[in-house]
């Protein structure tokens, strides 16, 4: 294993938000940590609309992490 991909799996969100503004690369940690929670509870809530609904809220979740306030918990979710 490529030993940023060990270092980055061992950040916290925050962390890996932090580092993905220099290396956007490093969102894709927390797509694969949450996307499955996150798309448990959409599904409960829009049915099969849920992929969609998912890779939406992850668009916007990464246009948007520069605004992720790392000082309030290191949990993105």
């Amino acid at each position: 294993m490529h030993p940023d991909v060990t270092e980055s799996r061992s950040m916290d969100d925050a962390d890996c938000i932090t580092a993905s503004i220099a290396a956007p690369e490093r969102f894709g940690l927390l797509f694969d940590r949450h996307a499955p929670t996150v798309f448990r509870y959409v599904r409960s809530r829009l049915g099969p609309d849920a992929d969609d609904a998912v890779g939406d809220t992850f668009a916007i979740a990464f246009k948007v992490r520069d605004r992720f306030d790392t000082s309030a918990g290191s949990s993105a979710l």
